[in-house]
């Protein structure tokens, strides 16, 4: 992994990560392979800060909620939110980290394409490279937009478990996926839905600056 982030440091020119235009098209990550005993793999926003020379660091005793509690404390000092407003992105984590709130159909992958998330768009040069260290990109999390019944969707699907609050947002997780993440890694995932629940007046114009942002409270 350290040399991928060496290499991804001389090459920082190439980094062509927001393809996406609009918020709300999905939480991706990077998975690789490469020479590691064991596959790698933590959200996008870990992986940039790593080639920017910054990698996310926390307190590796803390559990997940406590680092996303923590991080969303700093957003609301940072934009003088509301009780109100910050209960709001404060659903998206629990959404995410509920076992009770994971949806119940099995074949999560067709259903990303399905419901629209795609991976941002990468310049030839870092494809290459990502694919060089045998590296991709993947989708973490995802809220399903639209939800228009022409979709033929079955929500009942998205809800998981019946003891899954339904005042929490409609949003899922890959499980197989997700629970590999460090608790670190979960809690920034976990932000980075949330933020996508700003209130309009400082809500991120666009995928780029969420990830940003959300690096920058870390």
């Amino acid at each position: 992994m350290k040399e991928i982030i060496c290499t991804l440091v001389l090459l920082a020119s190439f980094r062509a990560w927001a393809g996406a235009t609009s918020v709300g098209d999905g939480g991706h990550g990077v998975l690789c392979h490469g020479d590691s005993p064991r596959e790698v793999i933590e959200p996008l926003e870990m992986f940039e800060a790593e080639v920017d020379g910054h990698p996310l660091t926390a307190d590796p005793a803390a559990n997940t909620m406590t680092l996303f509690y923590d991080a969303l404390s700093r957003v609301r000092q940072r934009f003088a939110l509301t009780d109100t407003e910050v209960e709001t992105m404060a659903k998206v984590g629990l959404r995410m980290n509920s076992p009770f709130c994971q949806p119940v159909r099995a074949d999560l992958e067709t259903l990303f394409i399905e419901t629209g998330a795609e991976l941002p768009s990468l310049s030839q040069n870092f494809q290459f490279l990502l694919a060089q260290h045998d590296c991709h990109l993947v989708v973490l999390a995802q809220r399903p937009n639209p939800l228009e019944d022409a979709h033929g969707f079955d929500r009942s699907w998205l809800i998981g478990d019946p003891r899954c609050p339904k005042s929490l947002p409609i949003l899922f997780v890959h499980p197989g996926l997700y629970s590999r993440l460090t608790s670190l890694g979960k809690a920034v995932l976990a932000l980075h839905e949330a933020l996508r629940f700003l209130p309009p007046r400082v809500r991120p114009r666009s995928t780029g600056e969420l990830r940003e942002l959300n690096r920058s409270l870390w």
